[in-house]
């Protein structure tokens, strides 16, 4: 479950990441934009219900909507799920609640989106295992989470915690100062969380590595790295790519 520390942090940032899928002239509204793009390629499920774990502010929701589903989503951010239910959509439920504990019916979704959500958890087998008991038998799930393999990842977590050193040395407050919420997601490697998958009665179809970002520059040089990563948005490389996004059916 994510813990209270990251429940806060979504709290807080709701409105901006509900902003962030209306923009287009930043690096995270790319990112974003980018990931939904691939995440709903891949999601063709035909018709019926579909779960979206860690909904955020509803913002698959749309689309998914008009593609006719019964649509149901599930964050453990109360301030996420209130700017998801004044959206009004028709065909949509949304409740407050966690991946380890989802409140429905085994076998009952034809489909499940959990996206950036498996990092913020202290078991991802927990929450997939979960996912896996309200799936039915045939059903899609698509996931992302920030890839392990990733040598920008791992450069831009190693830089953070420099910086996070450094404001401790000091003893500086680095919550008020640079980061409002002292925690760090995981980087998820692709080997791992296919076992996982697979333990869980998962057969992954389609997967692929996607965004190049050059995270640690936004602050000093915002415009050449959005730029950057919409030049360099070919590059699908597992040492390069920031997201891992997988397609899989309950087998």
């Amino acid at each position: 479950m994510k813990n209270e520390t990251v429940n806060k942090y979504f709290d807080f940032s709701a409105i901006n990441y509900n902003l962030a899928y209306k923009k287009a002239d930043d690096v995270k509204s790319f990112i974003f934009h980018e990931r939904k793009r691939i995440v709903l390629d891949m999601f063709d499920v035909k018709s019926g219900k579909v779960l979206d774990i860690g909904c955020g502010p509803a913002v698959y929701t749309d689309n998914l909507s008009e593609a006719g589903y019964e649509i149901y989503g599930v964050d453990s951010s109360e301030r996420m799920i209130e700017i998801a239910k004044s959206k009004n959509f028709k065909n949509a439920k949304f409740f407050v609640g966690t991946v380890e504990n989802i409140k429905f019916a085994d076998n009952f979704f034809d489909g499940v989106l959990c996206v950036g959500v498996l990092e913020y958890l202290n078991s991802i087998e927990d929450g997939i295992k979960e996912i896996a008991r309200v799936t039915k038998h045939g059903g899609i799930v698509i996931f992302t989470v920030p890839n392990g393999l990733s040598l920008l990842n791992k450069l831009d977590l190693l830089l953070r915690n420099i910086v996070k050193f450094a404001y401790r040395l000091l003893k500086v407050n680095i919550i008020k100062r640079v980061m409002c919420f002292d925690y760090e997601s995981k980087l998820v490697y692709k080997n791992e969380l296919d076992a996982v998958l697979e333990r869980n009665g998962f057969k992954v179809e389609n997967s692929r590595f996607h965004i190049f970002r050059l995270s640690f520059l936004n602050k000093i040089y915002p415009k050449a790295v959005i730029l950057i990563a919409k030049k360099m948005n070919f590059i699908s490389s597992p040492l390069l790519a920031i997201n891992y996004v997988v397609k899989c059916r309950k087998t």
